[in-house]
């Protein structure tokens, strides 16, 4: 993702804080509407081999405020090609911040309505979405090259 296009996508990050019809992609649930973020970890911090993760950290941002309401950590399913897309889309995810992601495995997210933030940096789960909702996220290079 190019510097413009993720600050026009933080633009419009900040802009659903205040208005949720506007941003365009959550879920709802009995608490009303929500964004949710899967981080894939090792070690409490942002993996870059996201395919073999052991685990991801799943956070929850109510739509309207630009706080964390939930964080928890799920063990990831074991390695099979497609299986990740469909199983973060059964979790509820929204959006997926990764260093770097396969092509396949984004399209299949995105054919999920999964948005895919790739380049992010190996920090605490929080920090990312925090600095993700603040339009503060700095993406390098996608380090995947398949």
């Amino acid at each position: 993702m190019t510097v413009q296009a993720h600050t026009k996508y933080s633009e419009i990050a900040l802009d659903h804080a205040q208005n949720a019809r506007n941003f365009g992609n959550f879920q709802t649930n009995s608490q009303g509407e929500y964004m949710k973020f899967a981080i894939p970890l090792a070690e409490g911090k942002l993996t870059t081999h996201f395919g073999h993760c052991k685990s991801f950290a799943l956070l929850t941002v109510n739509t309207g405020e630009t706080t964390i309401t939930q964080k928890t950590e799920v063990e990831a399913p074991p390695h099979k090609p497609g299986l990740l897309p469909v199983w973060l889309h059964e979790q509820g995810v929204t959006h997926v911040i990764a260093g770097g992601l396969g092509q396949r495995a984004r399209d299949l997210m995105e054919e999920k309505g999964i948005q895919v933030l790739t380049g992010a940096p190996c920090l605490e789960p929080e920090v990312l979405v925090n600095q993700f909702l603040t339009n503060k996220l700095v993406l390098g290079a996608n380090g995947c090259d398949h």
